[in-house]
């Protein structure tokens, strides 16, 4: 591979990145590219050409809708592991969505909704199954929605600052609930049990905790299973 064709690489796929800003369809796909951007391979070439006539192909775009109160942000995260490379690959993607009130009488968050963010990117964290992966996607997951609840926060009552935003936090109190939706259920079964199990990774058994915490002190309504064939992410 050349300068000239390494730059010709970077160029094209800086352009598709800008995308990815409207076109969620394509995040996995442009981030997984990223990755082999230091030393890309004919391989990757192909790829990128066939994300672009893809992209080219199906026009996506976003449509914003009117949200019928009360209002309500939801944290879909999903994660993905492999252990057959060097570094152990571990993917988080999350989406956060503004739901308004659910037209199905359930309390699930349901109908019609905004994207507010959305994030593909590597795991920071060290991780060594999918276990890990998914429970460490949930929590960075859970910081993310819990700071945009506190923007919507100073929209809906005013500039109260900092000081009275967290003493509605940690009461459990701000104007906006929370729910997130993941589709690991024995992450789900961990946060349920009134005493974790000790995980094979011991030191998972803190963010467990400190999820379960989220939930019991009202700064997370609630934590929902769905099946993986009904993700968004």
């Amino acid at each position: 591979m050349t300068d000239v064709e390494h730059g010709l690489y970077m160029s094209l796929l800086g352009g598709v990145g800008w995308t990815a800003h409207t076109r969620k369809d394509s995040l996995i796909y442009i981030q997984a590219l990223q990755r082999h951007g230091h030393k890309p391979l004919v391989e990757h070439f192909r790829r990128l050409n066939r994300l672009v006539r893809y992209m080219q192909r199906k026009k996506v775009g976003l449509r914003y809708v009117r949200l019928t109160p009360p209002l309500r942000l939801v944290l879909i995260s999903d994660s993905a592991f492999r252990a057959d490379e060097p570094d152990c690959l571990a993917l988080r993607g999350c989406m956060v969505a503004l739901f308004g009130k659910s037209e199905a009488a359930t309390h699930f968050p349901s109908g019609a909704f905004n994207i507010i963010d959305a994030i593909c990117q590597k795991q920071k964290k060290a991780c060594r199954s999918t276990f890990c992966a998914e429970r460490l996607g949930l929590l960075d997951g859970a910081e993310l929605v819990r700071l945009i609840a506190f923007a919507f926060c100073e929209l809906t009552l005013g500039a109260i600052g900092p000081a009275k935003i967290f003493e509605l936090d940690q009461a459990g109190k701000l104007p906006m609930q929370i729910d997130c939706v993941i589709d690991a259920m024995p992450v789900l079964s961990a946060l349920m049990k009134a005493e974790p199990k000790t995980p094979t990774e011991m030191t998972m058994i803190i963010p467990i905790q400190i999820l379960k915490n989220l939930v019991e002190n009202g700064q997370l309504s609630s934590i929902t299973w769905v099946d993986t064939r009904d993700m968004l992410v």
